[in-house]
């Protein structure tokens, strides 16, 4: 939601604005928020419940960055992009070249 872009600064306006576009299945995840929803900061509250709750974790995505994903029919750029957003911003550069030159054919390691 762009709420700065149309100036609205209600935290009960941006909380309705986020309840009414979520899906019946979000909402199964969310139901102790919706049924007890905090006095004040709603909106703050439930961004930050479904970021918890709909992002994998700092580990698990590490796990994948290391050993599950291929390169398979992407174009290497689309692999590097994918695993530049798994390793986030905690992960070397260098060390991220080197798993996406690993993960390429053989004869296309040496170009790089």
């Amino acid at each position: 939601f762009e709420f700065n872009a149309y100036r609205i600064r209600s935290d009960n306006v941006k909380y309705g604005a986020v309840i009414r576009h979520i899906d019946r299945a979000t909402m199964t995840m969310i139901t102790d928020i919706l049924e007890n929803p905090p006095e004040t900061d709603k909106y703050d509250k439930l961004k930050e419940t479904l970021i918890v709750r709909f992002t994998d974790s700092q580990e698990k995505q590490m796990r994948t960055l290391l050993s599950g994903v291929e390169l398979g029919d992407k174009k290497p750029s689309q692999l590097f992009r994918e695993m530049r957003a798994l390793a986030g911003k905690n992960t070397i550069e260098g060390l991220l070249r080197t798993l996406w030159q690993q993960r390429m054919p053989i004869a296309s390691r040496r170009c790089c």
